[in-house]
């Protein structure tokens, strides 16, 4: 895990400047796994969570997983043409996890079906970025079975939040 943890820290983005500490473990104790892509005063880090950030017994695999799919919207956040498109992404990013949730406070809007289908869009291609992270990480072949159960599980929470049926190939 700590070699693919400098992996991901080691990328070079043209666009963003990564965090000293890209990799951060943060408490959540209502989560016991999860991670977060976050950009902040031209600034970029990936947050994992766990119950607790010292507590080394949660799944590796999992942590991969989460940090290549959160180091994917890093990649695809370093390719957008400025801060403000960024920004704006991080927005709508916050009020699609708040809606999956269901945690919209009163007189936020729900996403609209176009804004759905940005999301969706954006989610798929976080995913898609990660096999090479972990490939170049040298992760283990007998585990893409799981990744893909892992990414579909994942992208589901989207899907089932936002009342569409995932498609089969998803």
């Amino acid at each position: 895990m700590r070699r693919f943890t400098e992996h991901v820290c080691g990328l070079a983005p043209d666009g963003g400047v990564p965090r000293k500490d890209f990799v951060q473990y943060d408490p959540d104790p209502k989560c016991e796994a999860g991670a977060m892509y976050r950009v902040a005063n031209e600034a970029c880090w990936i947050i994992v969570f766990r119950r607790r950030p010292d507590d080394e017994s949660s799944d590796p695999f999992l942590e991969a997983c989460y940090i290549a799919h959160e180091a994917g919207h890093f990649l695809i956040d370093s390719a957008r043409a400025d801060w403000l498109e960024r920004m704006d992404w991080q927005k709508l990013g916050g009020r699609a996890l708040k809606a999956v949730q269901g945690q919209l406070l009163p007189g936020e809007q729900p996403l609209s079906p176009d804004e759905q289908q940005e999301i969706l869009r954006e989610e798929k291609a976080a995913w898609d970025q990660a096999p090479a992270l972990l490939e170049a990480a040298s992760f283990p072949s007998k585990w893409w079975d799981d990744f893909k159960r892992v990414r579909r599980n994942c992208l589901a929470t989207y899907y089932d939040g936002f009342g569409i049926q995932q498609p089969d190939d998803s």
